[in-house]
């Protein structure tokens, strides 16, 4: 597992939910948070729902339960670097809430390198647990997810969360005075009124020929820490830069911008998306871990259990002053300066949160109707 492996499976997943929605509308998800709960769940699998996952994940963690200095080992050691690389405006959370017994090993594994919680339900009616899981999570989000769960959970499933709070200023924030309402254009090439926010500002611009896309990677007020706006050149689509772009070559991209002067105009908007993963998996050949007569989570219990749901919500903000992002992904486990230059983002794009540090996305989103909440 590296952070261009990470970033590889992000633009996996990106492609296949914008193709999902015939490459239109708004996506948003955080590719990290679902590949940390996915790795915290492989660790307690066996067979071929093990092999399957791993294969997905480009990670094997066979040799752990093997292995007496597993914590000094090469996945120790990368794992416990990834749950601490987080950059300041960046907080991730694991949890487990469970009523069954799980092992001693899964326990010990888990912990250390996903830095699970262990929550075991005291409650036997479904209301309790519910709000109690909407309760952590909201917590963790700084409220910006304010319900995750709306029907009553059953107290005998595992339920898997992980959530991931970004809270960034950007280093030269806009001025609220120069914006305005702008014309957008949306995948039909409709005209969508927007408001449009302008500035003046330094920032890095990737714009090398053969590309079909230029990069702009706007600094927030925190070292290392950038948001990456893709913009397709004209003639292109973001359809056409996604299946051209790697966002696992994301740290080439930035070592090859400059920074320039430019003229910089950004829709402010507000979204908001619930991402449904299970058909996604299958189709990338996760099929044992969804059924209830294949699934085998021997490595973490004796229960027969299968994963029942598998979704992210995740909500993003941006406007003058920065971005807010939270996601909150779920499994439920059932048992059975230079020359100034301009660039206007007025049609459909892509906007990441980017960390040249650690080399990770965090954040995937695009952007087709700003408007749409």
């Amino acid at each position: 597992m590296s952070a261009e492996g990470i970033n590889r499976f992000t633009t996996n997943i990106l492609y296949k939910l914008y193709s999902a929605q015939d490459f239109s509308g708004n996506v948003a998800f955080s590719g990290i948070s679902l590949y940390v709960l996915l790795g915290a769940i492989n660790v307690g699998l066996r067979g071929r729902s093990f092999d399957q996952l791993s294969h997905l994940l480009g990670e094997n963690f066979l040799n752990l339960y093997y292995d007496n200095n597993w914590r000094n080992s090469r996945q120790g050691r990368i794992w416990l670097h990834l749950q601490s690389s987080s950059d300041s405006p960046t907080n991730m959370n694991s949890a487990l809430f469970f009523c069954t017994n799980i092992s001693s090993e899964y326990e010990q594994i888990s912990d250390f390198m996903f830095r699970l919680q262990k929550m075991k339900s005291e409650f036997t009616y479904r209301d309790g647990l519910t709000h109690r899981i909407n309760e952590w999570i909201y917590q963790r989000t700084h409220g910006f997810i304010l319900k995750m769960f709306d029907s009553p959970i059953l107290y005998e499933n595992m339920i898997f969360i992980h959530t991931m709070f970004v809270g960034a200023l950007w280093l030269t924030k806009f001025n609220p005075e120069l914006s305005k309402k702008q014309l957008f254009y949306n995948n039909k090439r409709e005209a969508l009124e927007v408001m449009m926010m302008n500035q003046e500002s330094h920032n890095k611009i990737f714009d090398l020929e053969g590309y079909n896309f230029r990069i702009i990677f706007k600094p927030f007020a925190y070292d290392h820490f950038f948001t990456a706006i893709i913009l397709p050149r004209s003639g292109f689509t973001v359809k056409d830069v996604l299946e051209n772009i790697n966002l696992d070559e994301m740290s080439i991209y930035f070592e090859n911008s400059t920074w320039k002067y430019i003229d910089l105009n950004l829709p402010k908007f507000q979204m908001s998306f619930r991402t449904d993963f299970v058909q996604i998996l299958i189709n990338l050949g996760v099929i044992d871990l969804f059924d209830r007569y294949l699934s085998d989570f021997r490595e973490m219990t004796d229960y027969w259990m299968f994963i029942e749901s598998l979704s992210q919500l995740a909500n993003i903000a941006v406007d003058e002053d920065g971005v807010l992002i939270a996601a909150a992904t779920e499994a439920s486990v059932a048992l059975s300066q230079s020359p100034r230059d301009e660039s206007y983002s007025t049609k459909p794009f892509m906007f990441f949160i980017y960390s040249s540090s650690s080399k990770l996305v965090l954040f995937s989103s695009v952007v087709s109707n700003p408007n749409i909440i």
